[in-house]
């Protein structure tokens, strides 16, 4: 149940996935220029009203992140055991077992562990990709003290170049993009506060990469021969920038419906001008 799945069904069925748990790219071709990934994306822009339809608890923590967000509840962490679930999160040879280890360090970090909070950023700005896409996981889940060091990380990305040549720097900012609106969203269901001062914080910190993006795009788009200069940017480069405007929009409204949905009357006019900007 933790491996790999092959799913065999008839021609025409629709199959309904959690997108952290099953997506994968098609077959590479060598001749292509592109290698799509065909998926579809759901994004929730309020927690759902608690169930008990899935109570159970499962020993597996992502599965149980995925219980808890079907049924508007937010598992504790099960192991406390930090440095193991480190290791397991960068080395695990599944990794279906890399994301669970790094939802229990979310959890920890949720709960209020600085040790799996400096794990969790450590592992998303490694030079390991697998590392990094097991902390992108697990940042989203680590609720409101991830907030600041997500938002560090998007203004001052690492400098990183992945082991086929292509400069990464850009993608580690995405990542903290999209993490930034899934923390905050986490840390809102939790009734982690103060809330509206990091939601500020967060909206200022994405707007900005909105505009460093449309001004590396312009000034790209500007040159005369954009290729001689960026071999691989004339694909890479761009695609990179629409994808961080993008994630940053995106965590701005899920930021907006947030504050919406869990400020208290005393809050109200804060949350108002908040969500006008």
């Amino acid at each position: 149940m933790f491996g790999p799945m092959k799913i065999e069904v008839p021609a025409g069925t629709l199959a309904v996935v959690h997108h952290d748990m099953f997506h994968r790219q098609c077959r590479h071709d060598e001749d292509a220029v592109w290698r799509p990934m065909i998926k579809m994306g759901a994004v929730r822009v309020a927690e759902p009203l608690p169930s008990d339809l899935l109570s159970e608890r499962f020993e597996n923590a992502l599965h149980n992140e995925v219980a808890g967000w079907l049924s508007g509840t937010l598992p504790s962490a099960g192991s406390d055991d930090v440095t193991a679930l480190a290791a397991e999160a960068l080395d695990a040879a599944s990794e279906v077992s890399r994301f669970d280890a790094a939802c229990g360090l979310g959890q920890l970090a949720r709960s209020g562990s600085a040790e799996a909070l400096g794990v969790l950023m450590e592992l998303f700005c490694g030079e390991a990709e697998r590392g990094r896409r097991s902390a992108l996981l697990g940042a989203g889940r680590a609720g409101l003290d991830a907030v600041a060091p997500l938002l560090q990380v998007l203004a001052h990305p690492p400098e990183l170049v992945s082991a086929d040549g292509f400069e990464t720097q850009a993608h580690v900012a995405v990542d903290a993009a999209y993490a930034v609106g899934q923390a905050l969203l986490v840390a809102a269901a939790a009734g982690q506060g103060p809330l509206l001062p990091a939601c500020a914080n967060a909206v200022d910190g994405l707007a900005a990469a909105i505009g460093r993006a449309f001004g590396e795009l312009t000034e790209f788009a500007a040159k005369e021969d954009p290729e001689a200069e960026e071999p691989e940017g004339i694909v890479f480069y761009p695609l990179e920038r629409r994808r961080m405007m993008a994630e940053a929009a995106c965590s701005i409204g899920l930021i907006a419906a947030a504050v919406i949905e869990h400020a208290g009357n005393e809050e109200a006019d804060a949350a108002a001008a908040l969500c006008g900007r």
